[in-house]
């Protein structure tokens, strides 16, 4: 029974895989993204990071492991943004952001990325 649950887990996830990439495909296709959106881009992956780092620091006791956690969200948002656009995107979706609020953070008409999805 639990191999069953894990073989359906794993093929949900396959599914969202597969619909992140055609979202982020399809958000590529009608956004071109500039030199200036790609600086937003990354900006906005650094801040999501970060708060997700501060969201689980925020949630442990122990203050000492804040730096870590914010050390360790600066190097998966590095390692994400050289991944290039699509994963970034990709990473945001994941995280919740819908492709219009990208947009309007990207192009303009948001304040923030931590202002959230």
């Amino acid at each position: 029974m639990i191999e069953a649950n894990q073989k359906g887990k794993a093929m949900d996830e396959v599914k969202d895989a597969e619909l992140i990439a055609k979202r982020v495909a399809h958000f590529i296709s009608n956004h071109p993204i500039d030199d200036e959106a790609s600086e937003a881009l990354d900006e906005m992956v650094l801040d999501m990071a970060n708060h997700i780092a501060s969201d689980k620091a925020n949630a442990m006791e122990d203050d000492a492991q804040d730096d870590a956690l914010h050390d360790a969200a600066d190097a998966a948002a590095s390692d994400i943004n050289n991944g290039g656009h699509e994963a970034q995107l990709a990473y945001l979706i994941e995280k919740g952001c819908s492709e219009d609020y990208i947009r309007q953070t990207v192009f303009g008409g948001a304040e923030s990325a931590l202002e959230g999805p």
